[in-house]
């Protein structure tokens, strides 16, 4: 059975260090004690909201112990995955110079094919952008009929923008010291 509350404590807890030692200390009713009521003080002045936590954490572990978890299938469906490998992938704007693109295949959660790097290196956006619907024909033409049920990869599922030194294609910028 849990402890009985102390009212003094408790109302002692509610007044400063100082009104507290001056009210119970040696001028007072001489019950201070500076080790025992620093802890004691404390516990009571972070009582309630230690309480609350418990009955808090008590619900989540009910809560969590009749759950129950169960799937369900559903068919994989294929994905195409546009990979933009520029000097600035956290801070990528429609003028940021990209160094290479490239792309990959996923059905479900498995990688099934991906496409080389491609080096953007000195070519102007238009050129750049002129290359997306190329890489779509190219998945159409190579894996529609397989993983898509014939029916055309209208766009990409994803843009993930990597650094430049993730590409697999050396920049001429960067020197060997950092390969």
């Amino acid at each position: 059975m849990a402890r009985s509350i102390n009212r003094k404590c408790l109302a002692c807890a509610a007044l400063t260090a100082d009104e507290a030692q001056q009210l119970h200390g040696v001028e007072g009713d001489g019950c201070w004690d500076a080790e025992r009521c620093k802890k004691r003080r404390s516990h009571y002045r972070h009582r309630s909201d230690r309480n609350a936590k418990r009955v808090v954490q008590r619900r989540v572990q009910e809560s969590t112990d009749d759950l129950i978890c169960f799937s369900i299938d559903v068919p994989a469906i294929a994905t195409v995955v546009l990979i933009i490998y520029s000097e600035q992938p956290e801070r990528f704007r429609d003028d940021t110079p990209i160094h290479a693109i490239s792309s990959e295949l996923w059905v479900g959660t498995q990688k099934q094919a991906e496409i080389e790097p491609i080096v953007c290196l000195g070519m102007r956006g238009d050129k750049v952008t002129a290359l997306f619907p190329q890489i779509l024909e190219a998945f159409i033409q190579q894996f529609a009929k397989t993983y898509n049920e014939g029916r055309p990869f209208y766009k990409f599922a994803a843009k993930i923008h990597r650094h430049i030194r993730d590409c697999p294609i050396a920049s001429p910028f960067q020197s060997d010291a950092q390969s």
